[in-house]
């Protein structure tokens, strides 16, 4: 799954023609002309396409360690409502927009822990950033979107989308492609009632996994709406599902197994009877008595 960050309004109909399902788009001053539209929002909408909210003013604002971090989910927030985003499902994501040195991490931390005191919970933040960033965002319980940049080639396992620096002009507009890696856990927003959880939930499993439509199903009913709670339970169904056709196979083996068992069992009765005619281990004086008899019976009738 793709998804595209720009800075100024592209034709719903060019996003799906260019592939996009997701955008990811600033929630910012309604002044700044990066920020996204509520008109915007309504086509995104139509269209069926995601977004992801992100926050930015300047590319270094988490200098300003948790004061800035307050005043800038309160502000956030306050946007996302104004467009009709879900606050207790959707995820502000927050830009570490530089090359965060070790002893900056600290004062970022503690912005994005003030914004987390502002949301109600780590679970509806995010950061975007380098490698350095972003691990140490997710080592203490972030969402993170990830950036080519700053990464020196390296990728968290545990980021929710990538940034890859592949950049294409689409309805004219240039946008960084995004390969998206979780979408369940990404924390976007359909605007239609639901989650990117909800488009995973109502039948992304079974397109993944056909072979086990019975497996967990009763936690993944088709259209059932996002929650944190289901969008973790979505997050880690992949392990359990590999865990259950190795389960499976395991099991398939295990028949092969005493097949085969039974099969050397017979050929190992044989092995040793072939064993005792090489040997000569016959009795041969009953083997005559045995022919004699049978001739003898033959030859008095």
């Amino acid at each position: 799954m793709i998804g595209f960050d720009y800075t100024a309004r592209i034709d719903p109909a060019s996003l799906k023609a260019s592939g996009c399902q997701v955008a990811f788009r600033y929630f910012t001053r309604p002044d700044w002309p990066k920020s996204i539209t509520s008109g915007e929002v309504a086509e995104l909408a139509a269209a069926g396409i995601a977004i992801v909210v992100n926050f930015e003013t300047t590319a270094d604002r988490m200098r300003s360690g948790a004061a800035g971090g307050h005043a800038d989910a309160t502000e956030l927030l306050g946007y996302m409502a104004a467009h009709g985003a879900p606050a207790d499902s959707v995820a502000g994501y927050y830009s570490a927009d530089w090359d965060v040195q070790p002893t900056e991490v600290i004062l970022a931390l503690d912005y994005l822990d003030a914004a987390a005191a502002v949301h109600g919970s780590k679970s509806l933040v995010g950061c975007y950033g380098g490698y350095r960033m972003v691990g140490a965002a997710a080592d203490a319980g972030y969402r993170i979107w990830q950036t080519v940049a700053w990464s020196g080639g390296r990728w968290d396992p545990r980021a929710v989308a990538r940034q890859t620096g592949e950049q294409r002009t689409v309805g004219g507009v240039s946008v960084d492609v995004n390969d998206i890696t979780n979408p369940s856990a990404l924390g976007a927003w359909t605007t239609t009632g639901g989650t990117m959880g909800d488009i995973a939930l109502s039948g992304g499993y079974a397109n993944e996994w056909p072979d086990l439509a019975g497996f967990l199903a009763p936690k993944f009913p088709p259209g059932q709406q996002a929650s944190i709670e289901v969008d973790a339970e979505w997050a880690n169904f992949g392990s359990r599902a590999a865990a259950e056709y190795a389960r499976q196979a395991r099991n398939e083996l295990n028949v092969v197994k005493s097949e085969l068992d039974q099969v050397n069992g017979k050929l190992d009765q044989v092995l040793a009877a072939m064993a005792v005619l090489k040997t000569g281990g016959i009795d041969t004086a009953a083997l005559a008595a045995d022919v004699t008899h049978d001739m003898g019976t033959k030859l008095s009738s």
